[in-house]
């Protein structure tokens, strides 16, 4: 049947995120920067005035407690400085400066709707991608298509956006195996499209396949596993 309840949301892939351990250095973060009498902004000035002497791990758990506070705006002034940071340490070539890409440009698509400066960076990353591992089919570039794509379907561009969620499902499915969490997420995220192209009968087949994947994974999934279930049914 068609899909029941709330509309489901595309899920990015590859960025940043806090879940476990990451989870409580991020509240004992916010505990610390309670204590102190400094405002986000002194703290991401000050940071950023170190120039050189501020390493990237100092750097990224600022840029992890301007998240914990919705401080948007800094947090992506921290992120593009990590971007910087990570060129300068391992040249463009590399897959830090291509991770670091990503999660700005995630940052900048998903929360912050600035499409027209997250493009370029999703197209970089994807370049980069292919660079760092001299093939084309590698699953972090389908992490950089299917981000791509959720960028274009945030933009009412639904078939443009159809062939990178392809693309990025079968590079998945070819590179982890049909019952990886990740190609969930390419199940889910083309479902999602569907469903805005009006394709009920094929966007719940797929949508139930991802919640029958993220049912039998074991551990954490990524993002929320309880989100297409809720979307799909059972």
């Amino acid at each position: 049947g068609a899909p029941r309840g709330a509309t489901p949301s595309p899920w990015s892939a590859g960025s940043c995120g806090y879940k476990g351990q990451a989870g409580k250095q991020r509240l004992a973060g916010l505990l610390k920067f309670g204590e102190a009498a400094e405002t986000p902004k002194d703290r991401v000035d000050r940071m950023l005035a170190a120039g050189g002497t501020a390493d990237v791990d100092a750097l990224i758990e600022v840029r992890d407690l301007m998240e914990a506070m919705a401080e948007l705006e800094l947090q992506g002034r921290v992120c593009r400085a990590i971007v910087a940071k990570k060129k300068a340490a391992h040249g463009e070539g590399s897959r830090e400066y291509g991770t670091a890409l990503n999660e700005l440009a995630t940052l900048l698509s998903r929360d912050m709707r600035k499409y027209d400066e997250a493009l370029p960076l999703y197209k970089q990353y994807i370049e980069v991608t292919k660079k760092v591992h001299g093939r084309e089919d590698h699953p972090d570039v389908a992490i950089g298509l299917n981000n791509l794509a959720l960028l274009l379907m945030d933009q009412g561009h639904y078939d443009e956006a159809k062939p990178l969620l392809e693309q990025a499902l079968e590079i998945w499915k070819k590179a982890l195996g049909n019952d990886h969490p990740s190609v969930a997420i390419g199940l889910h995220n083309l479902a999602a499209l569907l469903l805005k192209l009006g394709n009920m009968q094929e966007a719940a087949r797929l949508g139930k396949q991802a919640l029958t994947i993220l049912e039998k994974a074991p551990g954490p999934h990524p993002p929320n596993p309880q989100q297409p279930t809720k979307a799909w049914g059972a």
